[in-house]
């Protein structure tokens, strides 16, 4: 039994979250009640054996996803060891307790029962022994686990500390070690990568450092340990990293022939294969979206890989021996739902295939159909043999989804997404096929409530509901609907509720109740709101659903609160208003969903007032690209009537001229055809730049033009746009009209603090460094910066400067160090770089290196003496947003907001080397100059390089995003 204690001493039983997911093995991993003194007595001799019976058989239940069970036998033991003056087991008991209504949904209960068991240590306090510390940390850990749970990240990570110190007072480095994993959770959920990342690799270096004195009947701990750490690696998009963790636990657990270890982690290794395909199979997606069939192409033929590393994972994780039923119906699982997945999408992109390699993949699919319809019946018989609990209500829901993709022959059938049509018919009610998914609806219903778990009955619920909409039964997609949302409102889960109530909303829809839509949909938006991270952290293995089953929810939203008010013309104040709100919520969420994370500093949700006390002379446009039109909001300096136009646009019309500006600016020709220049007058017009120049004609007391804009606008510059639409005169590019331009990924994200002033600003040094040597870097060519020392060396005739980290010297560790060593205002690297829309593809060119999204987030933030400092400006020259990805600006924002650089300086492409030199030598003068702007700055050299470069190639690629003051 001292095994047994040790490994949960060490804190890894982990438990899914139960959210909403098509796989079992999909959630954020939190503690579960510490089994040690629950089956094992503090005083054995004493203890009633009747009380431990109670204690025991609540673990099981609480395992097995029979959490009202157990609590009703955690409350029985509370009470025993009260009356008998168990102190410190009454303190573990509760603590378990505490855990077991959280999965209820009752948070003040859960919070009132581990209040009362850190009193009741309190009340031994003098009693300083090893059980007391071991107990001490044990509650601390569940206390970490609650915290985490109600997004309380710091509050976790220092309750995680606690139970470190308290383990290692019981002299147990191995549960301290534990409780290190768990912090570096917490660490993530911050957004302190760089930190997570140390604190990871310490702890598998301590690992290392002590694999050989591990005795071999304790080995599952060192494994369980990277098998956790794997999963974290992973949530987080660290595949790499990941799959080497993964493997190394497996090899340790095949060594000492630990099967059922094998068993769950080979399931891990096939969840991480299958996030690589999801991803490669997002970029297919967005390529199709974009009429480019060859690139979508070849996105589907690189998925092919990690579709069948997966499905091998899980294949060989079913055939391992000694899996518990759980683990053996979660790889057969998610085999099946995988294998229908590939079934669907290979038959959606046969369409766009050559004739001649459809027949072989007919006959591929065929195979794979009779094996899939095989496999599903074989999964219906074994889920008999699974306890009775949560994990079993969701095996019967995941098979049912399942179940109706294969029958569709769908990839992603029955997700949450807006559709003018039902897939199905009312009559395949009546098809045996449909008969069997509603079945299993049904029984998971039934099991969720005999369990009392309004979790798992809400979240059964809710996807009958949804089948029902989909064959256009709408009064049962009604009535299931509302009662899955009844539930998820009860206990409080956002996560699932936000989805029902999406699902309400298009159903009131449908009824032509467009008030009770928009109610269900604004709604939906709260919650989407409050969760904030939590739809980052809590469900990584699946790459599509932000895509499919989040930014609709915003979408929709918009679409209904934009349209005109009965009667009107126009949509109502109120309703402008909100759908800023929505928009901007939106655009934070998305860089949630490119960090997996939700630490985008939002720093207050009163847009008006953060521009009356920011800059009170500023115009804002938020321009929003809706299905069938780009609507534009306009707010006037000292204004808070809100000013709405729209141009009637279908969304592919505008994403096939914004693909056209980007791919002449892109490729480089610095010619300028009278086509361009049509594009340019196209864009200009549909975002009612014309009406919004007489507007502010009207107003002689604005300063700058601050955009915030949707996606994939930001990947064309305003300042290129041209409003010569009807006559042969001169052109003038919006630049050229004296407008100041500044654009915000959200004005909430706005960093509002007093600007350093530009006397303390050349009284302190400016960060210089870059690459300009020729570099080849993982196979990728990087051509040499022939202006790299004249940029460097130029900036310091208007500021002060140190010495430049320059090719060799620009290394991470060495940047790290200095920008460790001092504050510096303004970061200026010069060096080959790219934006996009995946964050492992975002990154600066380092010497033989590169510096990653998150890397270059920690490095900068490193501040001086220890200390984190707010960087005013951070110049990024010679970077450029990734060709091909219409959502790569994305990597730009993210670098913009998470840098913790008020305003970051930019280029969308690489113009060449001599203008852009010329350009921010003249930008760094133009700063030095009293009471200047950052925006108008950048707006005067343009203005300068435009008059000895005409082109736009030349002066348009340069942007500042954040802060223009």
């Amino acid at each position: 039994m001292k095994g047994k204690r040790t490994i949960w001493q060490l804190g890894f039983k982990f438990i899914a979250l139960g959210l909403v997911g098509v796989l079992l093995s999909l959630g954020s991993y939190l503690l579960s009640p510490d089994k040690v003194l629950a089956t094992n007595s503090l005083d054995a001799n004493r203890e009633p054996p009747q009380v431990m019976a109670f204690v025991q058989k609540g673990q099981t239940n609480y395992d097995e996803g029979r959490f009202s069970e157990a609590v009703e036998l955690y409350e029985r033991a509370v009470r025993e060891y009260e009356a008998g003056g168990y102190i410190l087991n009454q303190a573990l008991v509760l603590s378990n307790l505490s855990l077991a209504y959280r999965e209820l949904g009752l948070g003040q209960k859960a919070e009132n029962a581990i209040a009362k068991s850190l009193s009741l240590l309190e009340l031994q306090s003098d009693a300083d022994t090893t059980v007391q510390f071991k107990v001490r940390a044990r509650v601390w850990n569940a206390k970490g686990s609650l915290l985490l749970a109600t997004k309380e990240a710091e509050e976790a990570l220092n309750a995680w500390r606690e139970a470190e110190t308290s383990y290692r007072q019981a002299g147990d480095p191995l549960g301290a070690l534990g409780c290190q994993i768990n912090q570096a959770q917490a660490l993530q959920v911050l957004g302190l990568y760089r930190k997570a990342e140390n604190l990871l690799n310490e702890i598998q270096q301590y690992l290392k450092d002590i694999s050989e004195d591990i005795p071999e009947k304790y080995r599952f701990i060192e494994i369980a340990a990277l098998h956790n750490i794997g999963n974290l690696l992973r949530q987080k998009g660290y595949f790499q990293e990941a799959r080497e963790t993964l493997q190394e636990s497996l090899e340790l657990a095949k060594r000492f022939y630990l099967r059922h270890e094998a068993g769950k982690i080979l399931i891990s290794l096939g969840n991480m294969e299958r996030a690589q395909r999801s991803k490669l199979m997002l970029s297919a997606y967005r390529a199709r979206q974009q009429q480019k069939y060859a690139e979508a192409e070849s996105w589907e033929e690189k998925a092919k890989e990690p579709t069948k590393a997966a499905l091998d994972f899980y294949k060989r994780a079913a055939k391992q021996k000694n899996l518990s039923p759980q683990t053996f119906l979660e790889a057969r699982l998610n085999y099946l739902s995988l294998l229908v997945e590939t079934i669907g999408e290979g038959r959606k992109n046969a369409e766009n295939r050559q004739a001649e390699n459809r027949e072989a993949q007919n006959r591929e699919r065929e195979a794979q159909n009779t094996e899939a319809e095989n496999l599903w019946r074989s999964v219906r018989n074994e889920l008999k043999y699974l306890p009775p609990g949560r994990n079993a209500v969701y095996a019967r829901v995941n098979l049912a989804k399942t179940l109706v993709c294969l029958r569709e022959k769908k990839a992603h059938c029955l997700r949450q997404e807006e559709r003018s049509d039902s897939l199905l018919s009312a009559k395949t009610l009546k098809r045996s096929s449909f008969r069997d998914a509603i079945a299993l609806f049904e029984q998971a219903s039934a099991q969720a409530l005999k369990l009392q778990d309004d979790r798992a009955l809400s979240y059964a619920l809710g996807n009958l509901g949804r089948l029902y909409e989909e064959m256009g039964d709408w009064q049962n997609a009604k009535r299931y609907t509302q009662q899955a949302l009844s539930l998820a409102n009860i206990i409080q889960g956002r996560d699932i509720a936000y989805q029902w109530q999406w699902q309400f909303g298009r159903l009131l829809s449908r009824e032509k109740n467009m008030e009770g839509a928009m109610s269900a949909y604004s709604q939906a938006i709260q919650d989407l709101d409050t969760l904030r991270g939590d739809l980052a952290n809590l469900n990584r293995d699946r790459q599509l659903d932000f895509r499919d089953e989040v930014e609709p929810v915003y979408r929709r939203t918009l679409d209904l609160l934009l349209q005109p008010e009965p009667g009107e013309s126009q949509p109502s104040q109120k309703n402008l208003k909100e759908a800023r709100d929505v928009f901007e919520s939106l655009q934070v969420a998305e860089l949630d969903d490119f960090f997996l994370d939700g630490c985008s500093p939002v720093r207050s949700n009163d847009i008006d007032d953060i521009l009356d006390n920011y800059d009170p002379s500023a115009a804002v446009i938020h321009a929003i690209l809706l299905e069938d039109r780009l609507a534009v909001i306009l707010r006037l300096p000292k204004d808070k009537h809100l000013y709405y136009y729209e141009s009637r646009q279908k969304k592919h019309k505008v994403q096939e001229t914004l693909n056209k500006l980007k791919q002449y600016f892109f490729t480089g020709n610095p010619g300028y055809t009278p086509d361009i220049k049509e594009e340019t007058q196209k864009l200009y017009k549909w975002l009612s730049l014309q009406y919004i120049e007489q507007k502010l004609q009207q107003k002689q007391n604005y300063e700058t033009l601050a955009f915030v804009l949707d996606r994939p606008l930001q990947n064309i510059p305003i300042a290129v746009l041209s409003d010569d639409l009807e006559n042969d005169k001169e052109e003038k590019y919006f630049l050229e009209k004296d407008y100041i331009v500044a654009l915000a990924p959200a004005i909430k994200l706005l960093n509002t603090q007093v600007p350093v002033e530009t006397e303390i600003f050349q009284e302190s040094k400016v960060f210089t460094g870059g690459v300009g040597e020729a570099q080849n870097i993982g196979g990728i060519p990087f051509q040499a910066i022939e202006k790299l020392r004249e940029e460097l060396e130029g900036i310091g005739k208007f500021f002060l400067t140190d010495s430049p980290l320059l090719n060799q010297e620009f290394t991470k560790n060495n940047i790290e160090v200095k920008l460790g060593a001092e504050n510096f205002p303004i970061v200026h690297i010069k060096t080959h770089g790219q934006f996009s829309s995946d964050p492992e593809e975002t990154y600066i060119v380092a010497y033989r290196d590169l510096i990653r999204s998150r890397e270059l987030d920690g490095l900068v933030k490193s501040g001086g003496q220890g200390q984190v400092s707010t960087i005013e400006l951070l110049v990024l020259s010679a970077c450029e947003t990734a060709q091909g990805d219409d959502r790569a600006s994305l990597g730009l924002a993210g670098v913009a907001v998470r840098a913790g650089a008020r305003s970051t300086l930019s280029t969308l492409w690489i113009a060449q080397d001599d203008p852009t030199t010329q350009l921010m030598l003249k930008f760094y003068e133009e700063l030095s100059k009293p009471n200047m702007t950052k925006a108008r700055a950048l707006h005067n050299a343009q203005i300068w390089v435009l008059n000895q470069y005409k082109i736009p190639y030349f002066w348009a690629p340069y942007i500042l995003v954040g802060n223009w003051l």
